[in-house]
């Protein structure tokens, strides 16, 4: 359904804002014409917000006051990244569990409930036990992130059950494409280190991996937003992921190639707390949603690169890096 079908604008909760999917989604959802309510204890750049106190999701009242008038929530704000869950297990807890229970509770309060998209991840299933993983794959995550979007998807289940709306929960692969994405993620990492011929340090070089761009990311909750706004009721839940995989060996081979880097690739052990290897099943949100990914790998690749260059020197991982070692690459 698109806006010029519906009666009105959408007024949508968007909770994590400020994260890279969030600051995507807001610009996507307000070309869209509909109205995206930031909701994140960060600023759009990253920094600590003037009214992160109003902004925190683990606070019922705040929540409450967010949810009075709008027609849906995606929620997506969450400690994303597996280290820094494993680094602080109880703030990931608490942000990534109790933070999904206070949004279901403000909605729960404001007796008409809104419909409810939650972002959760591939990390829900753990170690494949075969490729690709459908959404009826044995959940059992290795990790504190993984551990907390199970359980946040628990959460959701039980709440849809009780309400009379509906609520999607998005399992999200790897995404890439925003050269602000935080530098220690695989796709920045090994970027970066091309274009500076420094070493990339491949964790599992054997490792298989979905990569989704972000764009096509954008259109999937674009897509489950006008699946729910047609009327959807109940829990569905649906991969979200290129449905490709890669070993992380080959990924760091065509990044160094796509660079024209000199740089060593350097071998090394697994992360221990993340899946070996996950490729996405997603004929269900294909079929469910009409979604399928368009961008491929090695154009969403060279895209990127060409923003990390462009950004040379003035900004990210590049701010104050001599801008004449990317000559060749502009």
């Amino acid at each position: 359904m698109s806006q010029r079908e519906r009666s009105r604008s959408l007024r949508i909760l968007l909770t994590g804002s400020s994260g890279v999917l969030g600051r995507a989604l807001h610009g996507a959802l307000e070309n869209a014409g509909d109205i995206a309510e930031p909701f994140d204890l960060r600023e759009p750049d990253g920094t600590t917000s003037t009214v992160s106190g109003s902004q925190d999701v683990r606070r019922l009242p705040a929540v409450e006051t967010a949810v009075r008038d709008v027609d849906g929530v995606i929620h997506l704000a969450a400690i994303s990244r597996g280290a820094a869950a494993e680094t602080d297990p109880a703030r990931a807890r608490s942000v990534n569990v109790e933070g999904t229970r206070t949004v279901l509770e403000a909605l729960r309060l404001r007796g008409s409930a809104p419909w409810i998209i939650f972002a959760s991840s591939r990390e829900v299933y753990g170690d494949a036990k075969r490729l690709p993983v459908s959404e009826s794959h044995p959940l059992r995550p290795k990790g504190v992130y993984g551990q907390s979007k199970l359980e946040g998807e628990q959460l959701v289940r039980r709440w849809g059950n009780t309400q009379d709306r509906g609520a999607l929960i998005l399992r999200f692969t790897n995404l890439y494409g925003d050269p602000k994405d935080y530098p220690e993620r695989v796709v920045p990492a090994f970027i970066s280190a091309a274009l500076q011929n420094r070493t990339l340090h491949v964790r599992g070089p054997d490792v298989c991996i979905d990569l989704l761009h972000l764009d096509d990311a954008v259109s999937a909750v674009l897509a489950a937003v006008r699946c729910l706004v047609a009327g959807a009721r109940g829990v569905d839940v649906m991969n979200i992921a290129s449905g490709r995989g890669m070993r992380l060996g080959d990924l760091a081979t065509r990044i160094r190639s796509a660079t024209g880097s000199e740089s060593v690739v350097h071998d090394e052990a697994p992360v221990p707390w993340t899946s070996n290897g996950y490729v996405g099943r997603i004929a269900r949100a294909a079929e469910r949603l009409g979604w399928q990914p368009r961008i491929p790998i090695d154009e969403g690749l060279r895209s990127l690169i060409a923003k990390y260059v462009a950004s040379a020197g003035t900004e990210g991982p590049f701010k104050g890096f001599p801008t004449r070692n990317f000559e060749l690459l502009r």
